[in-house]
């Protein structure tokens, strides 16, 4: 049994689970599973005519791996799919050569009498034939994981209840995925051989059912990718009764799972109303593109399209001594609902297992909210700490119903090179947006998340995309120059994180908004005045001999950035 399962598991959460840990005193620990169960069984006996005598069915939550195996290579996708027309149903599993191993049944499987390719109606009879039943309680969500190679690694889960007749606390093996189309199974997932049945925990949005579109019913040497189309999808696992009966299925009803692209999505989640707060999502909270840069964990949950997303992505893992922080934006039909998120570290998250083994809190790990009324939130510096050199996901933990669109992502906060400035600029946490309209509010974001990252390949990218006016003393010059690093004679980097942390933005007539407000040229005189000139000299924008040399001489010359109401840099110039 996977121990670290049993720690992160409620360990009140059945009477086995009570029964292993008393029986653990008794014995080495690395005995732990296969004793106690069996002391266990000794202990507990469950008459089969009691099971039938009219007890009431409990329902109990099964807690599957978080399985994010590199099993299933998939194309790089950073956008939901929208198919022109309906998505038709395939008429075939869609292995390489279009084959499945006719009667071929996984090892774990051995003596249920189910095999591939084997009728869907035999499989349906299957789940109202025992005593047990497993429940889909939830959505379908995904996380994907990068390998360093360009496509992502997706591993998909379906939350599930047990249903047993008596709450004793069977053990389980972690449920997976049974795909069926046109009447014939074609997957009965992974082959679970090997896997022990562990206790039952709470339910969660990324524990249950779990797979990926890689067929283990295709022929030998074919790739088995289940093709694209419309597919009954069940969740399946095997219950090892407390009583030393012989295991039983334990199988679900059919949900709609459709594959498209490589990409799975459940039909019927899509809301198609447009989002109630307008607000663009970061590339990087969609996963790693071609123009996007290093990435530790984002996690999105997108139902505006016809193609709902709900996936985690775990990238690069936070760098020993590193800081982050967490920015999460949400938007929902009722702006008082609230998504809460929270990180997450361990091997579970990268490696998986078929055992139960589950996710491990790291240290830094709490519960998050952030307002769904279409604010920017971010949290306070997130330290690695023990989760450095070990895969991070940022999971949402509860989304409501009313949610269209929400993401989070972690963004590194310092440990800039010394060939970049950003490092030496003060720490003065993440910029204050609160006020600037949405569109505006992210671009400030993607600049300061760029520079305070020094990611030159990001910050070039869009002020390139964005046409932006780079200058300095009216000599104009390319984004690749001006922005290099290390940095040829200005330190940009750090100007760009004083500027927009350091200072306060305020809108032109033309809602063009500028840091810092000087740039307006409201604050001549007066207290307020006396203020804004005090943030450019406090974070270091200019010094005090200069600031009362260009108060007194008509206005403010240092470096500024402006960005329109639509979200363009439009520039980003310091002198005259």
């Amino acid at each position: 049994m996977n121990r670290q399962h049993d720690e992160w598991s409620d360990p009140t959460a059945g009477l086995l689970s009570r029964a292993m840990h008393e029986a653990a005193d008794e014995m080495p620990e690395t005995d732990l599973y296969t004793t106690a169960f069996e002391r266990v069984r000794g202990r507990v006996r469950r008459r089969r005519a009691a099971k039938v005598g009219g007890l009431g069915a409990v329902s109990l939550a099964v807690a599957g791996a978080l399985a994010v195996g590199a099993s299933s290579i998939l194309p790089d996708r950073t956008e939901p799919v929208v198919p022109a027309t309906p998505t038709p149903s395939v008429t075939a599993p869609d292995p390489s050569d279009g084959a499945i191993r006719e009667g071929h049944t996984p090892g774990w499987l051995a003596g249920t009498g189910l095999t591939c390719g084997m009728p869907e109606a035999d499989l349906a009879a299957v789940a109202g034939a025992g005593e047990y039943s497993l429940d889909v309680t939830g959505n379908l969500t995904a996380t994907a994981t990068y390998d360093g190679s360009t496509p992502w690694a997706y591993r998909y889960a379906l939350p599930v209840g047990l249903t047993a007749p008596v709450d004793l606390g069977d053990p389980v093996i972690t449920p997976v995925l049974v795909w069926s189309v046109d009447g014939r199974v074609v997957d009965l997932g992974d082959d679970r051989a090997g896997a022990e049945p562990f206790g039952q925990t709470p339910s969660d949005r990324y524990n249950g059912a779990v797979g990926d579109v890689v067929s283990g019913c295709a022929v030998e040497g074919a790739a088995g990718t289940l093709g694209d189309g419309s597919y009954q999808v069940r969740a399946l696992t095997l219950v090892h009764p407390i009583s030393g009966a012989d295991p039983e299925l334990a199988v679900s009803d059919p949900v709609e799972l459709v594959v498209e692209g490589g990409q799975v999505y459940q039909q019927g989640l899509a809301s198609g109303i447009p989002m109630p707060v307008e607000f663009e999502v970061p590339p990087d909270a969609r996963g790693r593109s071609e123009d996007v840069g290093q990435l530790v964990s984002a996690s999105l949950v997108d139902r505006s399209g016809d193609r709902p997303q709900d996936v985690t992505f775990v990238d690069s893992p936070p760098a020993d001594g590193g800081t982050y922080r967490i920015e999460a934006r949400c938007t929902s039909t009722d702006p008082a609902d609230v998504v809460t998120f929270q990180p997450f570290a361990g091997d579970a998250i990268a490696g998986g297992d078929s055992d139960g083994g589950g996710m491990v809190p790291s240290n830094q790990a709490q519960a998050l909210e952030a307002p769904c009324d279409g604010t920017l939130w971010t949290s306070d510096p997130w330290a690695s700490g023990d989760a450095a050199g070990l895969p991070v996901a940022l999971h949402f933990r509860e989304v409501p119903d009313g949610v269209v669109v929400a993401y989070a992502r972690m963004v590194p906060t310092g440990g800039a090179s010394a060939e970049c400035s950003a490092g030496s600029a003060p720490d003065l946490g993440a910029p204050d947006l609160s006020g600037v309209p949405a569109a505006v509010a992210d671009k400030a974001s993607a600049l300061y998340a760029a520079a305070v990252a020094c990611d030159e390949a990001a910050l070039v990218g869009i002020a390139q995309a964005d046409d932006t006016v780079l200058s300095s003393g009216g000599v104009e010059t390319d984004p690749a120059q001006v922005l290099a690093i290390p940095e040829p004679d200005d330190p940009r980097y750090g100007v760009l994180v004083r500027l927009l942390a350091g200072t306060r933005g305020e809108a032109l007539e033309d809602g063009t908004w500028v840091w810092p407000r000087l740039q307006t040229g409201r604050y001549g005189d007066g207290a307020e005045a006396d203020a804004a000139w005090a943030e450019v000299v406090s974070v270091g924008l200019v010094s005090p001999e200069d600031a009362a040399a260009m108060r007194s001489g008509g206005g403010y010359l240092g470096w500024r950035i402006g960005v329109t109401p639509d979200g363009t840099w439009q520039f980003f110039v310091g002198g005259d």
